[in-house]
């Protein structure tokens, strides 16, 4: 039998099947999903159930993500306990690059919001983004954004001009979508004086157990010393960090059965 430990993780690992899934699916895709014995996925959705953390609706066989979980979600901080796992990383980043490091959460909205930033150990720095919102085509964060296939049809949407915000600014929808192209393959973005003149940034994304996007980190600096060459130095330990958040942020399947 199960120890406490082993329901526990694993009525997680249901969970997040669950939303995996899109919010609803059967008990054999769930098993299927986590690895579970179907007999072992019933007793545990069971379980589940009667606390209302999950749900079936009349005369379906599909599980949805519950009531109670609503509830809980409505009083949780949806920001303090992902700076709090982040600090540490964040922080490691910013002594390891010199430059400024910020953490933006995606929203539900398509948009990004910049939760914490550390700043690097040199006099001149960049500015502070917590809380700001900007065109996502002008910076290394927006277009990681944009680069992801769910938003396809977004970028189809936008104009053929795009607003200019500084002297490189990319203005054309299609010279847009290559770069969207070269993202997707190499796995980050970066931004040279396309926000701001002097500015240069590179970003990577956190994903979480199910490789979606939940944030996107980042290195930040003037351009002047920020160059390609130092850009390239900080992309390893940037990815690192971002990996590093992953598995603090995320526990995946493997880990919760």
């Amino acid at each position: 039998m199960a120890t406490d430990n082993q329901s526990i993780g694993r009525g997680l690992a249901l969970l997040r099947a669950v939303g995996a899934a899109g919010g609803e699916a059967t008990v054999t895709e769930l098993a299927r999903a986590t690895g579970l014995s179907r007999t072992t996925a019933t007793r545990l959705l069971a379980s589940l159930e009667r606390h209302g953390l999950v749900d079936r609706p009349a005369e379906s066989e599909r599980y949805v993500l519950g009531y109670e979980l609503a509830r809980l979600g409505r009083l949780a901080d949806p920001v303090g306990g992902v700076v709090a796992r982040s600090g540490s990383e964040m922080q490691a980043l910013a002594r390891a690059t010199g430059e400024t490091v910020t953490l933006a959460l995606a929203t539900p909205d398509g948009e990004l919001d910049f939760v914490h930033q550390v700043d690097g150990v040199h006099l001149i720095g960049g500015r502070w983004w917590v809380g700001e919102r900007f065109a996502l085509h002008a910076s290394s964060s927006g277009k990681l954004l944009l680069a992801e296939p769910s938003q396809a049809d977004r970028v189809q949407l936008l104009p053929d001009r795009l607003e200019r915000c500084a002297p490189r600014t990319l203005t054309s929808r299609k010279l847009l979508s290559d770069e969207l192209v070269r993202i997707r393959r190499d796995g980050y973005a970066q931004t040279v004086d396309e926000l701001e003149d002097g500015l240069a940034g590179i970003s990577v994304a956190i994903r979480d157990d199910s490789q979606r996007l939940f944030a996107v980190l980042s290195v930040s600096g003037p351009s002047f010393r920020f160059d390609e060459a130092q850009r390239a130095v900080a992309l390893e330990p940037l990815r690192q960090a971002a990996e590093a958040l992953e598995a603090a942020l995320f526990l995946r399947t493997t880990d919760l059965v």
